[in-house]
């Protein structure tokens, strides 16, 4: 291969190594002010295994601007020999040594950071302490009053605030309800109305948004969501036209439809007995 091809693709994986490894220098821990039940780190690094690990990618980069360096020398060795053997096989040495060195580099840094992650399984959390109110315990936003979760910075302690979902679970708040779909077989691409009815959404459970998820009965890869928003007791348009959901090789497939009315990520009515027939084309 010639020189100049070596040193273009020696510089471009250095810039990239560059890049991935300087990237995580510039990510600081962000525990912000509204909760103080929560003490923060003041560096960046949460563990000590994260601190070693930034310490070994900057002595890696060092290894990198070391070996593109020397990828140059040698370049420049090689092509000013002038024939002279002794100083081609020199300059081809010291090539050599200098991707093997650029590529070590990389694979230290990749072993290092698999390593580290590994024994972590965290990056950049913050050190939480203080426990809540009667049924929880303190954490990232604090902890609801009893028997319920706060939001997001929520406050800790005896009837700590909570979020909007906190509101629906803390009333433990879950109703059946009634559905009705205007038919039970559909072709693929077409769709049905489905209405559902619990008779009166609770005022804790405000705002919601209904969720539906579709799932193929013959084969478990055959799922996803098809609807998200609606109202009680008002008819929903299901389209059949996702490829990934409904394109099934069995003609017909049988699918079951999972409703849930959500509150934030608080559940508060969930029905699967709802099926449709899906026909190919």
């Amino acid at each position: 291969m010639p020189i100049k091809k070596i040193l273009t693709i020696s510089l471009i994986a250095f810039g990239i190594f560059l890049f991935a490894h300087t990237a995580p220098l510039a990510q600081a821990v962000s525990c912000g002010t509204a909760n103080v039940d929560q003490i923060c780190n003041p560096l960046p690094q949460s563990t000590v295994p994260q601190l070693l690990l930034v310490a070994v990618n900057w002595l890696l980069g060092i290894m990198g601007v070391l070996s593109v360096l020397f990828i140059i020398i040698g370049g420049f060795q090689y092509v000013t020999s002038m024939g002279n053997d002794e100083a081609a096989k020199k300059g081809q040495k010291t090539l050599t040594y200098a991707v093997g060195g650029l590529a070590l580099a990389i694979l230290s840094f990749t072993i290092v950071k698999i390593s580290v992650s590994t024994i972590t399984q965290t990056n950049g959390t913050p050190i939480a302490t203080g426990t809540g109110g009667t049924g929880g315990t303190g954490g990232t936003g604090g902890t609801g009053g009893t028997g319920g979760t706060g939001g997001t910075g929520g406050t800790g302690g005896t009837g700590g605030t909570g979020g909007t979902s906190a509101d629906c679970a803390a009333a433990n708040v879950f109703r059946p309800f009634q559905i009705s779909t205007s038919a039970t077989q559909v072709a693929f691409g077409g769709s049905i109305q489905v209405t559902t009815n619990m008779g009166g959404v609770p005022a804790a459970c405000t705002p919601y948004h209904i969720v539906v998820f579709a799932s193929s009965v013959s084969n478990a890869n055959l799922s996803g969501q098809v609807f998200d928003g609606g109202t009680d007791g008002s008819p929903m348009t299901i389209p059949f036209s996702d490829p990934k959901i409904f394109k099934s090789t069995n003609n017909p497939d049988t699918y079951v439809l999972s409703i849930k009315y959500l509150d934030g990520t608080t559940v508060f009515g969930s029905d699967t007995t709802t099926r449709i027939v899906v026909t190919q084309p």
